[in-house]
């Protein structure tokens, strides 16, 4: 709790609620509603773009620029192109099990690709695989330039449809349990080796981006990345970037807003 809410419950056990309301500070009191009711809206793109420092990108090439603070080499954009479009037609000759709207979005794929060449990590994580599509897009990268390790994480079972037999046994590819998925999350990022990519892209509800946010920011390597599928989803990803002072750089695509921060750029 914050120190606006601890002083109004204060208040409100020594004086009563009628007293707490009367006497508290006007603007604490509408700062603190005003927080409260904004965990069950969506943040306008006005307000996500006034958090950068550029604005909202339309293409990956300026959002991963801006982010990481150098040019990206033409050879790579170009290889991330052709491994991209070979792993695209893979949706075509595959019975998925999820929605199109689960894959996520072609820009995000290049700025996945390219983060995962660049950094060159040693431990990537991604929460949400559904079909696998951002797992693919890690795993050649990590591939083609011989580097680091991708840990997936889902809650269900038929995922990854997208990986051959041999691409799974290249991941580490745990699912979290029904009742215990804080727990087992919380367990899985805990692990004494550090992070440097993150990807979020699982349950989009305010308290669960707020948790894995929180875990992954904890765990991250300094000079690592987080990255967000959904940012204008809930103000979770807002309310985090507020907390730690970070300027984040952001892709519009279409429907939704692709959010990342690196560690120790603020």
């Amino acid at each position: 709790m914050g120190p606006t809410l601890d002083r109004v419950i204060k208040r409100t056990r020594e004086d009563g609620l009628r007293s707490a309301v009367l006497y508290s500070a006007p603007g604490e009191l509408q700062s603190l509603v005003r927080r409260r009711i904004r965990r069950f809206l969506r943040p306008s793109l006005t307000e996500l773009a006034a958090m950068t420092a550029q604005g909202i990108h339309r293409s990956p090439k300026p959002m991963v620029e801006e982010l990481l603070d150098t040019q990206i080499e033409d050879a790579l954009l170009d290889e991330a192109s052709v491994t991209l479009d070979k792993l695209a037609s893979r949706v075509v000759d595959n019975q998925l099990a999820f929605p199109p709207a689960f894959q996520v979005g072609i820009g995000s794929r290049l700025v996945l690709y390219i983060l995962a060449a660049m950094l060159r990590p040693n431990v990537v994580v991604e929460t949400g695989v559904a079909d696998g599509m951002s797992t693919l897009v890690l795993l050649e990268a990590l591939k083609h330039h011989e580097h680091g390790s991708l840990t997936s994480i889902d809650v269900r079972k038929d995922v990854a449809r997208l990986l051959s037999s041999e691409e799974l046994e290249q991941i580490s590819l745990y699912r979290l349990p029904p009742g215990h998925r804080r727990a087992k999350l919380r367990e899985l990022l805990a692990s004494p080796r550090e992070i440097d990519l993150f990807l979020h892209d699982s349950s989009h509800s305010f308290a669960w981006q707020n948790l894995e946010y929180e875990l992954a920011w904890h765990r991250l390597a300094d000079g690592g990345v987080l990255v967000s599928d959904d940012v204008d989803v809930s103000y979770a990803f807002v309310f985090f970037c507020d907390k730690y002072s970070l300027t984040p750089s952001l892709l519009f695509e279409g429907t939704k807003v692709v959010g990342a921060v690196q560690k120790g750029s603020s």
